[in-house]
């Protein structure tokens, strides 16, 4: 089971059932398709450290999102 947590955000929590490595957009994807709707750009944390849309994740991983926002 992999975690993503949506900070900052009201999609809450989402647990998706992954037994074998995907990829983080595979992930996202995953997402949209529970939530029925398009997540738009986010910037991802695991273990501290920000991932890449390539990034394999794995069964177990926590994966904190935030909304990216942009400005200065």
């Amino acid at each position: 089971m992999v975690t993503v947590r949506f900070k900052l955000s009201d999609r809450g929590t989402i647990e998706l059932p992954v037994t074998i490595p995907l990829t983080f957009q595979q992930v996202l994807e995953m997402c949209e398709e529970a939530i029925g709707n398009s997540i738009g750009p986010v910037l991802a944390v695991r273990n501290e450290k920000v991932l890449n849309l390539l990034d394999k994740v794995e069964e177990d991983d926590v994966i904190d999102v935030y909304p990216a926002l942009s400005g200065g």
